[in-house]
């Protein structure tokens, strides 16, 4: 059982079921996403500053994402991913499970080899003041 604390918004009440077997993928570039190739989107939630996403990536795909305002969360959920710019360590492996936090502004640079599945939240994340 996967439980994520302080999911949605605080005034939002609403329930949400998603059968993500019957759910459209949005192909690359869908939605002003940009181009990337081996990366299919589905909408799970968008409100207010926040958009909630399943991505998968095919087999030998990488992807290279800008964090945009508010941040981006990502969940393994099936498979793996090699990153190259979660922080200032050079390369991490993230397996099924493993859930990772950039703020805005920090690139995602990502290789999955094997293929994967992710739950993505972005665009929820407080902004960070800089000093």
């Amino acid at each position: 059982m996967f439980v994520k604390l302080r999911q949605m918004c605080q005034n939002d009440n609403a329930t949400l079921r998603i059968r993500t077997a019957e759910h459209g993928w949005l192909r690359p570039g869908a939605e002003g996403f940009g181009v990337h190739l081996g990366l299919e989107r589905m909408s799970l939630y968008q409100g207010p500053g926040e958009v909630v996403e399943l991505w998968r990536l095919a087999k030998n795909s990488n992807i290279s994402y800008e964090v945009k305002q508010g941040g981006i969360e990502i969940l393994v959920l099936e498979g793996s991913l090699r990153t190259s710019a979660i922080d200032e360590l050079s390369e991490k492996d993230l397996v099924r499970h493993d859930w990772v936090r950039l703020p805005a502004g920090k690139w995602l640079k990502v290789v999955s080899l094997e293929g994967c599945k992710l739950f993505v939240k972005r665009g929820h994340l407080p902004q960070q003041s800089v000093e």
